[in-house]
């Protein structure tokens, strides 16, 4: 019908000028019924009849009320339709409806026409769509509604039992009692009928609770599941808010994005006619000012036709983050960074938001950050990880007797499985399970080892018992005053003497591992579970570990925020799971290229037995990876769970290139999601959203109140009443060891024969979604009743696998209408907001894990929607850690109960609570201060400082390990902790310009302080928050396909020898002044390439060093000499005035030099070679390959270290021979690498050098010294200039030396 009605505009226009010209008459027929039925709806129907009732009692003109219901309501429809449908006829020209020319009337294009009057099809009738017409329409469609209705309590009575809930539900809703449809949208109308349905009056009340909340601010509501907050509820929202007047945006989770936006195209979409939006926003698009303009008008587009945006918070918070970004770019992004801000402040102004399963969306923990600047390498380099390397290696050695110590009650390892021949390499799961008893010992025989000089990172000189006693302490225990802590640096400080090793070096491996210890990082990462809380993405966006949603689900582009959790979640992940064969390879390629493979490669088997090694592999010389048979046979498989192997991969190819930190951050969190209206000058719509559970409810964030309708107040008690019904008291709890496989086989072997898996506590870690559904399916013994599994992919679409093997999706599935031949799994993630179908009878086994909250309980639980009411039951499974937990809860050793599981289920959410105000209040300090800064940002739009906006905005991050683990350590009240924080906050919002702005700063602070304080007064903790889940962004590098084209053929230049050179040779020379007449200084070597502009008008280069014409001179071209950059392999060296000057020749002046410099005592011909290898030599110093008359010694004059650190940099050297060395080359490019004297620190402290260590010029004489000032003439951080260098040299940088001083990832 729609699509007849659009192609009435097609019609030639005669055709509508011969129906207008017509001097046929208009029947009037039936306008005397119409006029009489509309005024009997007028006044007959109210809200306590219905149509259908009103027609029963005989008052419908005269239509026989004798016949029997169906008949009646039948003949009331057939006589409306026929009434409206003459009308609608063309009667100008009959004609035109037997030749077919005029569009069909239909029920679907008279429905239409209440949406759009101003279609065609009224244009070939006189009447046009008059409010008679209008009102009959309506009344069909409450007929038609009735008559569904009739229709499907019919089919429900004909299933029988199975349908018995539906029925009854069906029964009890008497359709429009309680609301009046003449005062609601006709859309609301059209819905019901279009979607088969009744519109519940409480689904009414909630949606105008949510369409005019009676508090006038931003507000949730609570209603139990199952009662169409998406299937119903969130399209009449949609239908009213999105007016033309605001533009309506529903947010949901991402796990639910697919579900939502298919059911919401398919609500929407048909009669009603009305377009579901997507506005997606990553970090990784690119999205400027042409795209910011785009994007408003496609919001501008969808309010205007009054279609709706649907999203997930990622999209909406990287959008904002999207403007901070470009603000902070400088000048040539202004225009993108206001295009991005008008289209957000528009955003803001017109947007009516709408929550879907609100109190997950607003969880305290989530964040999104982009971060700012250049990625850096943590504080203390790669003995971050090699400490946590070690710590681990410990626990494999004290595992089996801590187990024996503290039983499997507190720890959970296969002390069988680790000692096992097979095994004897790898490291054994391992975790714990009752931190409090067992950490403290763990902790314990971890430091005493270490200061035992046991531990293979630091072998600690001897010490007396009370040093060692001072030193247990400074990393066992959580508490230290300040004097315990200068005492053990003391310690450490006479140590490092000792053993001639760098204090500094000491101190940062004691502090690490204090931190690891003492600050809890160790029994944080090993009371988390692997695949359910952490673990390595599937689709390896990062080789790093981050944090996981649920089981197997990880959160996009999300990191830990602090680096040893990091890196230590990352060492148990591929502890766990191992190295797969692409990474092996990478190790073997790498180990191919070192100088001590045969060594490395001892290393990694001297763990293994003898017996495990085939005879080809017990030497490197043996190995063939050409050979497939000893690869994947003998090979790989004793290798992939190799801990030295893992530790030599993640060393050389994760830890130093994503284990880093950046120098600012840009944050956003829930907070932002539902901002508090403040001084701006415009009023921003209000914010409402709905959940099934209201258990989180002081970690919303201030601008968002709870705000429950009064009949809805008990619906906690109501669910936890049908939880603790007779047929859902069912307790079953697993033994140690079982896995997924195992738990399947008890399920099959069940008597009670679940047919449902709500696998909320992610019990299933061995298996995928699809091989549990799979397996499962398999084991059924009735092959004839279950013939299908219905499970979520990775892409959260909802699949059905059939006992072949084909997998569909359900919805397009055969298997939709015989859901009762289904077995239904939902993982972890699945167990909210999805709504399945679910047959009558089913019983659904529930599992409980580790730290499983009470609302997440319930929104699993009431999957099953006909709890309660006979149709569904539930029986719980626990793990055998969650077990014990609930028996050391009871007072008594009776069974445990549902009862008992609810009751651990909300000492499991208030623990959550109460850890989560620090979370909670540092988020909402942080977004008061953010929203502060752009509030007052906006109010000055007159006058804008974006750069400034920018800086002002953005966090800086970069925290050393003197700030995270230096210092005294002591419990603190909550409250003192947030005190602290608001006074570091104060000195930045001191800055802003704008009173009003900073009274609403105050006033949030105020209020966040009163909440901490009702909700935590007088509990304590560390300051540090170190579990942090950071939704942390990152710049992912975008891997092109692409060709290098080499430079084409040139003409080389014509050499030359300057005569001058043979002069010098045969008598030497005077002074530098006479040099300088013919000879070019050092820069000038670089002098046709696009470096030049970087060193022009630097004062670089040793007065000592030069370089002739004919070595500057490769192609006569005017072209950039980039691709023709000469290396450096010959120089002439000889003394002026005991100095050492170097002439850098070209290969052809060499050659022809070469017999006078044999015969002179006054140069020496020198080869040289840019260190690209550690153990490489620069050939400059070495006697033998010298050509000349006398012998010389270079390393004998003051300067030389000076010049050769200036080859060094133009020859593009990556390697340092020794510490000297270094040390001058750090001078000659002003930098102070790690480790850093007193001094240097204080410098790094007070921003007198850049992120990557560049001493500014203007502090270099104070910090470093006139000696070592003066050895640097770069005026700008020169590391472009050395990158460059080497870059056109075509060397790698990679994990050499050069590449730690400057850190280029």
């Amino acid at each position: 019908g729609l699509h007849l009605l659009q192609e009435v505009d097609t019609y030639p226009y005669f055709i509508k000028e011969l129906v207008y010209s017509s001097n046929e008459a208009i029947p009037f027929t039936h306008q005397q019924f119409s006029f009489e039925f509309t005024k009997f709806i007028d006044e007959s129907l109210n809200e306590n009849e219905t149509v259908l009732e009103i027609y029963k009692n005989g008052t419908t003109l005269g239509v026989c009320s004798k016949k029997g219901r169906e008949t009646a309501n039948e003949d009331l429809a057939e006589i409306v339709w026929k009434s409206i449908y003459d009308r609608m006829l063309p009667h100008r020209c009959e004609i035109l409806r037997y030749s077919s020319l005029c569009p069909r009337i239909t029920p679907v294009t008279i429905i239409s026409l209440l949406l759009d009057p101003k279609s065609f099809l009224c244009d070939f009738n006189e009447d046009k769509l008059n409010d008679n017409i209008k009102k009959d329409i309506v009344a069909l469609i409450l007929i038609w509604i009735e008559d569904s209705k009739e229709a499907r309590c019919r089919r429900f009575k004909e299933a029988g039992e199975a349908k018995k809930n539906e029925l009854k539900r069906e029964e009890e809703n008497q359709g429009h009692r309680g609301w009046q449809p003449q005062n609601y949208p006709i859309e609301w109308l059209i819905f019901e009928l279009e979607q088969n349905i009744n519109i519940r009056p409480i689904q009414i009340e909630v949606a105008e609770h949510m369409i005019h909340p009676k508090t006038n601010s931003n507000s949730l509501l609570q209603l139990n599941m199952g009662e169409g907050k998406t299937a119903v509820i969130t399209p009449l929202l949609a239908l009213v808010l999105a007016d033309g007047k605001q533009l309506c945006r529903i947010t949901v989770l991402k796990s639910l994005y697919r579900m939502n936006l298919d059911a919401l195209e398919s609500k929407l979409g048909s009669l009603l006619n009305r377009r579901v939006y997507t506005l997606p926003c990553r970090r990784d698009m690119v999205i400027g000012g042409p795209q910011a303009e785009i994007m408003l008008d496609v919001c501008k587009e969808c309010m205007n036709k009054r279609g709706v945006v649907i999203t997930v918070p990622e999209y909406r918070l990287s959008f904002k983050l999207k403007a901070y970004e470009k603000c902070r770019l400088g000048l040539e992004f202004v225009r993108e960074a206001k295009e991005l801000l008008d289209c957000q402040k528009w955003l803001d102004k017109n947007v009516r938001d709408v929550l879907d399963e609100s109190d997950e969306i607003l969880q305290v923990k989530y964040q999104l950050i982009y971060t700012i600047g250049s990625p850096l390498p943590v504080s203390g380099g790669a003995w971050r990880w090699h400490c946590c390397q070690s710590v681990l290696r410990i626990i494999k050695n004290f595992a089996g007797d801590m187990v024996k110590k503290h039983g499997s009650d507190s720890i959970e390892f296969d002390s069988v499985s680790a000692t096992s021949i097979n095994n004897r390499e790898s490291f054994t799961h391992f975790r714990i399970l009752n931190p409090e008893i067992c950490y403290p010992s763990l902790r314990s025989e971890i430091a005493r080892y270490i200061i035992e000089s046991k531990c293979r990172i630091l072998k600690v000189p001897e010490l007396l018992p009370d040093e060692k006693t001072a030193l247990e302490r400074f990393l066992t225990s959580p508490t230290l005053s300040s004097s315990e802590y200068d005492q053990a640096i003391a310690i450490l400080t006479r140590s490092a003497q000792s053993s001639s090793d760098s204090s500094t070096l000491y101190k940062d491996i004691f502090l690490t591992l204090r931190g690891i210890l003492s600050y809890d990082i160790l029994a944080l990462a090993l009371s988390k579970r692997w695949r359910v809380n952490y673990g390595v993405h599937p689709a390896l966006y990062r080789l790093m570990a981050v944090p996981f949603r649920a089981k197997d689900v990880a959160a996009e582009r999300t990191e830990f925020g602090h680096p040893d959790v990091a890196i230590i979640f990352t060492q148990l992940t591929y502890y766990y799971k191992g190295l797969d064969d692409e990474q092996l390879d990478q190790c073997f390629y790498l180990l191919d290229k070192m100088r001590d493979s045969c060594e490395e490669f001892s290393h990694w088997i001297s763990i293994l037995p003898d017996s495990r090694l085939h005879d080809s592999i017990k030497s490197y010389t043996g190995i063939n990876l050409d050979d497939y048979v000893q690869k994947t046979e003998y090979l790989y498989p004793v290798l992939c769970k190799n801990i030295n192997v893992i530790d030599f991969w993640l060393n050389h190819f994760v830890f130093p290139k994503e284990s880093k930190i950046f120098e600012g951050k840009l944050t956003t969190s829930a907070w932002d999601l539902c901002p508090k209206q403040s001084s701006v000058n415009y009023k921003q719509p209000l914010v409402t959203g709905f959940s099934g559970t209201n258990g989180s409810v002081p970690l919303l964030p201030l601008s968002i109140e709870q705000n429950d309708l009064p009949k809805l107040n008990k619906t906690n008690e109501e669910v936890k009443k049908v939880l603790l019904l007779p047929q859902n008291n069912n307790y079953s709890h697993l033994a140690i060891g079982d896995t997924a496989i195992t738990i399947i086989e008890k399920i099959v072997n069940s008597k009670s024969s679940p047919t449902v898996i709500l696998d909320v506590g992610a019990l299933m870690l061995e298996l995928s979604n699809e091989q549990t559904a799979e397996l499962w399916l398999s084991r059924l013994k009735d092959k004839h009743k279950f013939k299908g599994a219905v499970y979520f992919d990775v892409n959260d679409r909802l699949l059905v696998r059939d006992r072949d093997g084909r997998v569909t999706e359900l919805e397009s599935s055969s298997f939709k209408d015989r859901m009762e031949q289904c077995i239904f799994f939902l993982d972890d993630v699945h167990t909210r907001g999805t709504d399945l179908k679910i047959p009558y009878g089913a019983r659904a086994c529930v599992t409980l894990g580790y730290g499983l909250t009470k609302d997440k309980l319930v929104q699993a639980c009431m999957r099953m929607r006909m709890l309660g009411s006979g149709g569904h039951t539930l029986e719980f499974w626990s793990s055998h850690e969650v077990h014990n937990q609930i028996l050391m809860m009871k007072d008594d050793k009776s069974e445990v109960t549902v009862e008992d599981v609810i009751h651990w289920a909300e000492n499991n959410t208030k623990e959550l609570i109460q850890e989560g105000m620090m979370h909670w209040s540092k988020q909402g300090l942080d977004y008061s201060l953010r929203q502060t800064t752009f509030n007052t940002f906006i109010a000055n739009s007159n006058n804008p400082n974006l750069s400034q906006f920018g800086e002002d905005i953005t966090d800086l991050e970069i925290r050393s390990l003197d700030a995270l683990y230096g210092g005294a350590r002591t419990l603190q009240p909550y409250i003192d902790i947030i005190c602290d924080y608001r006074k570091i906050q104060s000195s930045r919002v001191d800055k802003i310009n704008g009173n009003g702005e900073i009274h609403f700063w105050k006033e949030q602070v105020d209020k966040i302080v009163k909440r901490c304080d009702e909700h935590v007064a007088g509990k304590t903790r560390f300051a540090q928050i170190l579990d942090e889940e950071q939704e942390r962004e990152l710049e992912q590098e975008q891997e092109q396909e692409r060709e290098t084209i080499r430079p084409g053929a040139r003409i080389p230049a014509k050499h030359s020898l300057d005569a001058r050179l043979i002069d010098l040779i045969r008598c030497g020379a005077r002074n530098l002044n006479e040099l300088n007449r013919w000879l070019n200084p050092l820069p000038l070597a670089l002098q046709h390439t696009s470096l030049w502009n970087k060193v022009k008008n630097q004062s670089w280069g040793s007065n000592h060093i030069f370089v002739t014409n004919d070595f500057i001179q490769t192609i006569n071209d005017r072209d950039l000499h980039d691709s023709f950059l000469r290396p450096i392999n010959w120089i002439l060296a000889f003394q002026i005035q005991s100095q050492l000057v170097c002439i850098i020749l070209s290969p052809f002046e060499a050659n022809k030099l070469i017999i006078e410099c044999q015969l002179s005592n006054h140069v020496a011909l020198c080869m040289f070679a840019a260190r690209l290898r550690a153990d490489q030599s620069q050939l400059l110093t070495n006697k033998k390959l010298m050509v000349s008359a006398k012998q010389w010694n270079l390393k004998q004059f003051e300067n030389y270290g000076k010049l050769n650190a200036d080859m060094m940099v133009i020859a593009g050297s990556l390697y340092f021979e020794d510490e000297d060395e270094q040390e001058m080359y750090c001078g000659v490019v002003g930098y102070i690498p790690e480790p850093r004297c007193e001094e240097e620190k204080l410098a790094v402290e007070n921003k007198w050098t850049t992120m990557n260590g560049y001493l500014k010029n203007e502090w270099r004489r104070s910090v470093v010294g006139d000696k070592r000032a003066m050895l640097c003439g770069f005026n700008n951080d020169p590391r472009d200039v050395v990158y460059g260098i080497v870059e056109r040299r075509n060397y790698i940088t990679l994990h050499s030396h050069i590449d730690s001083i400057f850190v280029r990832r």
